[in-house]
């Protein structure tokens, strides 16, 4: 018997930064060791991005994108923010935006949120415990039964690897509803 992927959303923090900002932005925080702003300009104009979402702006508008969260760094040692203070604001900011891409999924495949026996959450910019996966279970409201799965510091592939899991869940149980959300706040670790 096969399975399906029944839907896909994703979802962006409220503000995003374009990528000529994002690249004055970063030049404004590195430490006085500074590399060529035109270097920097033309690495984050390679990429081809155009807007990064990011859950530290406090505003993103014609008089420019504003957070407090990085600082300018004070030496070649200044690391910025501490990985406690990355977690806090992780803890404070993913579970939103994993419910919000959760039940644009669910409602796009037709499912109701007690339809779900599994859930399999996936990031690499974030930890918190109780986990983003606990967060769901309350926040959707799914049953307390509902089985859990986090993959978790595994890089950019993490996402594959959660597939992989919600696809052996799936194909050991024709009827299993698996809920697959991977979060990532990657402007977390500037």
């Amino acid at each position: 018997m096969t399975h399906h992927l029944l839907s896909m959303a994703t979802a962006t923090p409220p503000h995003a930064i374009t990528q000529h900002d994002s690249a004055q932005l970063a030049f404004e925080l590195l430490p006085p060791s500074k590399p060529d702003p035109r270097s920097l300009a033309a690495l984050y104009r390679t990429t081809r991005i155009r807007s990064r979402g990011s859950v530290l702006l406090e505003q993103a508008d014609d008089t420019g994108s504003q957070q407090s969260f990085f600082l300018p760094a004070m030496s070649a040692d200044d690391r910025g923010p501490t990985t406690r203070a990355r977690m806090t604001q992780y803890e404070a900011e993913a579970p939103l935006l994993a419910e919000i891409v959760a039940t644009a999924a669910l409602e796009q495949a037709g499912m109701l949120a007690a339809d779900v026996g599994h859930l399999v959450t996936c990031s690499c910019t974030g930890f918190s415990n109780p986990g983003i996966d606990l967060a769901l279970i309350q926040r959707l409201n799914l049953s307390a039964h509902v089985s859990r799965t986090h993959v978790g510091f595994m890089g950019c592939h993490g996402g594959f690897n959660a597939m992989r899991v919600a696809s052996g869940l799936a194909a050991a149980d024709p009827k299993a509803v698996v809920l697959t959300v991977a979060v990532e706040l990657c402007s977390l670790h500037f």
